[in-house]
């Protein structure tokens, strides 16, 4: 494996070479502003020793030498984390950028020598999208064409919302940073015309924009306005500044048992209140629920989610949610043998803190026969590193109780078992 690094010239905005190396195991690369580190880097917010990359096997990490100013990867702070190709980190004033490639790379790539995804996807690139790299130590960052679609309307007004960011894909559309005037910035979601044209992504846009607009609690994510201009229906939420739990975890791995409870709380908080209303989220997971940079927790994606003046809808079932939602479903309606209520809720929502515990789902849903096996069947367990506290492990197994009869009644139930947890 081969490891470089970049700098960001921030007056430029211009990424340049700094580091390339082969990735040697029990050989870190220490990087710091003192005399003794691999790397040099003049910067006195830097510790001496400030932070160092690892290799193991076929992975990468960076680790934070007790710095005085923290390490962050992809903004959020890590003690230590592994690393994928394009990852950014931040050490005091530094930006660097993160390039990893096959030892048996050609100097010269073809479309049919590697297999790249799209940054912001993740979908793998057909042949059409891969460019021709003709330095690989430098490989790009590269969007499949769709998403290069999605980049190009930055700029362009929606709504009178000037689109100032394209942030990701969602499940339904791209979605924005974006400003309409002088007010606060926002979020934007848009479904393109081609998606409009399908039942089950124009269901769960207009789902989210009815519940979202009847919803208005701390720990959820409000929705503005939401409406059609031209071929673009869109929908415009709070712009929250955090990361989601996904993010978090990519970043740091697993979350301390005390952050695990407090997010288990703040969940439950949101939960209750949404229940109160008749409304069932069904759709719980690191995905959907962001953290702020104040410790906030929020609630976020109603585009699953049921409730009575839904009745008609087109109903969504296991057949058309993807992978990232199946494997937080509880046994009851993967089968579709009973209606959603609290207590699916809280199945989903013990399986996203037994991943946040852990740093992995209770099932992989792949392959599918084996992941519905065992949703039905098998009991999570738990690795001995990290190491969850007992309590903690029955309060998740217990949200996770194959029978909803013996899960928590109700989120206030489970916020109540969650707090005792001392």
């Amino acid at each position: 494996m081969k490891f470089a690094l970049q700098i960001l010239d921030k007056p430029t905005g211009h990424w340049n070479d700094l580091h390339a190396v082969d990735a040697i195991p029990d050989r870190p690369i220490v990087l710091g502003r003192g005399t003794q580190v691999s790397i040099q880097v003049v910067d006195e917010r830097l510790s001496r020793r400030h932070c160092q990359f690892e290799f193991v096997g076929s992975q990468s990490f960076v680790v934070d030498l007790k710095s005085a100013n923290g390490s962050y990867l992809n903004q959020v702070r890590i003690q230590r984390a592994r690393l994928c190709h394009g990852d950014v980190v931040d050490i005091g004033n530094t930006q660097l950028r993160v390039l990893l490639w096959r030892d048996d790379q050609p100097k010269r790539v073809g479309p049919q020598d590697r297999a790249m995804s799209c940054a912001s996807c993740g979908n793998v690139l057909s042949p059409d999208e891969v460019p021709t790299v003709l330095d690989p130590i430098r490989p790009p960052i590269t969007f499949c064409s769709k998403c290069q679609g999605h980049l190009r309307m930055v700029g362009n007004a929606v709504a009178g919302y000037t689109l100032l960011e394209f942030l990701r894909v969602g499940p339904t559309g791209p979605v924005y940073r974006a400003k309409k005037g002088g007010e606060d910035e926002v979020t934007i979601k848009l479904l393109p015309a081609e998606q409009a044209q399908t039942p089950i992504s124009m269901t769960r846009f207009e789902r989210e924009s009815i519940l979202g607009s009847q919803i208005e609690h701390p720990n959820v994510v409000r929705v503005l306005a939401h409406g059609k201009e031209g071929k673009h229906y869109w929908l415009v939420t709070e712009l929250i500044t955090g990361h989601t739990v996904a993010e978090i975890l990519r970043a740091a791995g697993f979350l301390p048992g005390d952050e695990v409870v407090d997010l288990g709380l703040q969940v439950c908080e949101a939960l209750s209140y949404l229940h109160a209303k008749g409304i069932f989220h069904r759709d719980v997971s690191p995905w959907n629920v962001l953290r702020e940079p104040r410790g906030g927790v929020k609630l976020a994606n109603f585009g699953l989610a049921t409730a009575s003046d839904l009745a008609g809808a087109p109903r969504l079932t296991s057949s058309t949610i993807g992978p990232e939602t199946l494997a937080y479903m509880a046994p009851e309606a993967l089968l579709g043998t009973t209606p959603a209520d609290a207590r699916t809720d809280l199945y989903a929502l013990g399986a996203t803190l037994y991943q946040a515990a852990v740093g992995q789902l209770p099932f992989s849903p792949f392959p599918l026969d084996a992941f519905l096996r065992q949703a039905m069947h098998d009991t999570p367990t738990f690795p001995a590193e990290p190491k969850v506290r007992e309590d903690l492990q029955a309060v998740l197994l217990r949200l996770m109780e194959k029978s909803p009869d013996s899960r928590p009644k109700d989120a206030t139930e489970a916020k109540s078992i969650l707090a005792a947890i001392e």
